[in-house]
This record gives C-alpha cells, sequence and structure tokens, in this order.
C-alpha cells in the first residue's frame, strides 16, 4: 500500500531506483511507531531539500500484528501521499507472522534502494546516525558490498549497572557463543540499525534461513563468508518501553541458532548461495 491504492514492490534483482530504502519491521507497535516515522521523514525530507539527489522509501512490514498497528501506518501512508504521486511510505503485510528476521528480509526483498537501512519500530535508535553509517560508503568501492552496523559496545558498561543480573549473564553467554562459533570481527551483533549497499544486501538476504531475532548473527556469518566489507560505528541508543522481547526464552532460542548457523553451513545443509531458488 502506498497512498494511491495497492501496487507492486519491486525486486532486490532489479536496478535501483531510489537512494535509500528504510526498512522497519513491526508487530504490535501501535503505540510506538508514529514517533518514530515522524522522525525519521523529518530526517530525510531535510536531507532531500538539501540535495535533489537523495530520494527515499521507508518500508513498514506488518508482520501479522494483532493490534492497531496497520490502521496507524495506513493513516501515515495516506497522510505523506499527494494527488500526484505515491507517498514515500509503503506498507508491506504478511499473511504469516515470520519473526523479525522475517520481516526485514521481506522488505529487504523488495527495496528499491541503492542502500537499504533496516531500523527498529520503537526508534530507539536516532536516524540521524545514518550520518555516520553512510559515511563509509562511496559508490563503486565495495566489489563484493558493503554493511555497516550500528553499535552499542560504548553504552555495554552503563547497561550492566542497571539490567537485571540474570539479564547480564545471558548476554555474557549469548556473546561468548556468538563470537566463537559465528562472528568475531563485530562487537554488537544485535543492533537494529545497520546499512547495507544494494551488492550486500543482494548476497546476504536471500539465502537467510534464521527468521527470528538471531537472523542478524547469520546475516553476518555470511557477510564473512562472502568476503564483504564488514564496518562497526557507535551510535546513540535508549531504552524505549514497550518492547516485546522475553529475554530469557528469547536468549534459548537464539543460543539454539547460534549452533545451527555454523553447523548447517559447513555441513552443507544450507548454502551461502541458496539465494538462487530463494529470492522470493
Amino acid at each position: 500500500m502506498t497512498g494511491i491504492g495497492r501496487v507492486a514492490f519491486p525486486s532486490l534483482k532489479s536496478a535501483p531506483t531510489c537512494y535509500l530504502t528504510v526498512v522497519v519491521p513491526a508487530y504490535n507497535e501501535s503505540e510506538r511507531i508514529l514517533p518514530m516515522l515522524h522522525a525519521t521523514v523529518a530526517y530525510l525530507e531535510k536531507r532531500r531539500a538539501a540535495d535533489a539527489r537523495f530520494t527515499y522509501e521507508i518500508i513498514v512490514v506488518d508482520d501479522c500484528s494483532t493490534d492497531s498497528t496497520v490502521e496507524v501506518v495506513e493513516r501515515e501512508v495516506d497522510r505523506l501521499a499527494t494527488s500526484t504521486s505515491p507517498s514515500v511510505l509503503k506498507l508491506l503485510r504478511l499473511d504469516v507472522n515470520r519473526g523479525k528476521g522475517g520481516a526485514v528480509r521481506c522488505g529487504v526483498l523488495r527495496a528499491a534502494g541503492e542502500l537499504i537501512l533496516m531500523v527498529d519500530a520503537d526508534n530507539a535508535t536516532e536516524i540521524q546516525d545514518f550520518d555516520h553509517l553512510e559515511a563509509f560508503w562511496t559508490k563503486d568501492s565495495y566489489p563484493t558490498g558493503l554493511i555497516v552496523c550500528g553499535s552499542r559496545a560504548h553504552l555495554q558498561a552503563e547497561a550492566m549497572a542497571t539490567r537485571h543480573p540474570l539479564r547480564n549473564v545471558l548476554m555474557h553467554g549469548f556473546h561468548l557463543i556468538v563470537s566463537t562459533l559465528c562472528v568475531q570481527q563485530v562487537q554488537d551483533t544485535q543492533c537494529g540499525f545497520k546499512l547495507f549497499d544494494r551488492k550486500a544486501a543482494q548476497l546476504v538476504f536471500p539465502p537467510l534461513h534464521i527468521e527470528r531475532w538471531g537472523f542478524d548473527v547469520e546475516l553476518l556469518y555470511l557477510a564473512f563468508q562472502r568476503k564483504i566489507a564488514v564496518h562497526e560505528v557507535a551510535v546513540h541508543w535508549q531504552e524505549i518501553a514497550g518492547s516485546k522481547l522475553d529475554v530469557v526464552s528469547a536468549t534459548f532460542s537464539m543460543l539454539r541458532e547460534m549452533l545451527l548457523i555454523p553447523c548447517c553451513y559447513k555441513l552443507g545443509i544450507w548454502r551461502v548461495d541458496d539465494g538462487a531458488v530463494r529470492l522470493v
């Protein structure tokens, strides 16, 4: 949905038709998504006013929300549309709940941008930090693509002081397993603020198998397997009330996924080039 009715989304296989796509996975985010959309559009419109070449779209991927998320986003789609052009905001509704990773993947596979920014619906990371991630990108400088990860690692000491001790133990265990089995080069694999150029997105999103909370680790595992350039940049981040994450159950689920990733790829059950048949 784009504000002028239903239209077909493009494919990630196609040539880009705008500079930036922002992909926002959303599940029961009716209370939090509107401030995020307002802040994001305000920032992007400021960028566009300064440079007409800065074109963008925002894709909200609704993961079968049971609240009024769809209605909230639809009203915003209509508000941003004009009589002659569709809204910069688009709504992609999934038929079945896929999980955060599945929702992000579905949005990226339909992105039109030369750059693709993954952001959370709660506005925990300031959208202005896109500037810092974008600074790493120069067209044609990365033959196999570029990924820039927002990082909260610099906030770790403060977070540990305020978190429940059990959460700290679980997070330490998770990070130890991630760094041992999957990804050593990135400190904060789970930050929901990541930038991909189109080349990188075409390599890591089609073969993605993990669709829940551990999908970031598989993305980065694939990136290093495909020799994609990966950078990590500190971002501003704040805890936002209303999180849907059950830390204990999510941690154990992610630990299982961390074991699956290296085992399935090394045994040939999954392949890094699975995208040839999974680009849907």
